[in-house]
Order: structure tokens, then sequence, then C-alpha cells
């Protein structure tokens, strides 16, 4: 849910369409588009870890994973990543000074 509300956030021109609208994980590189040249490696570093973690919460909420819910230090690792990503797209989304 925090990744697909992050896609939300970003400006509709960066898709040409509703940022609302599915493709999550292909639209988090909108993110990297939205970015300065020099802070395009680091984003593209939290688009990559976003989209792994997208993809296994889907895993297991398709019951496509063997476990009900993922352990508690994938978990920990996951909340990292899409802080890390959150934040990263606060700075983008500011007013420049």
């Amino acid at each position: 849910m925090r990744i697909e509300q992050l896609v939300r956030q970003l400006p509709d021109q960066v898709f040409g369409t509703s940022s609302r609208q599915g493709k999550i994980a292909l639209r988090l590189w909108g993110i990297v588009a939205l970015a300065e040249t020099d802070e395009m490696p680091i984003l593209r570093k939290h688009v990559l870890r976003a989209q792994r973690v997208y993809s296994l919460t889907s895993e297991y909420l398709h019951s496509r994973r063997a476990g009900l819910v993922p352990p508690p230090t994938e978990l920990m690792i996951w909340q990292e990543d899409i802080a890390s990503l959150e934040t990263a797209v606060q700075h983008l989304m500011a007013p420049p000074n």
C-alpha cells in the first residue's frame, strides 16, 4: 500500500496518463525520471529494491509463497527499503529553495 501511495504522489505528466492506474512496478521508474542526473544512481537502487518488495509482497498476498507472512527480518528490510524511497521522493517533490 505504501508503494502504491508513493506512485500516486508522482506528477501525472511523468507517465502521460494518471499515475493512479496500474503497472506500479513500472511506474516506480518515473521517480528516476524526475531526478537530477547526479541523483539517478541512488534512486535506481531505491526503485529496484521497491520493485523487489512489491513483487514479493504480491507473492505472499496471492499465496505463491510457502509462509503466510514473511519472516520478521525480511519485513524489517522491506520497511527500511520503502522508507528510504519515501524519503527520496519527498526530497524530489519538495519545492526548490
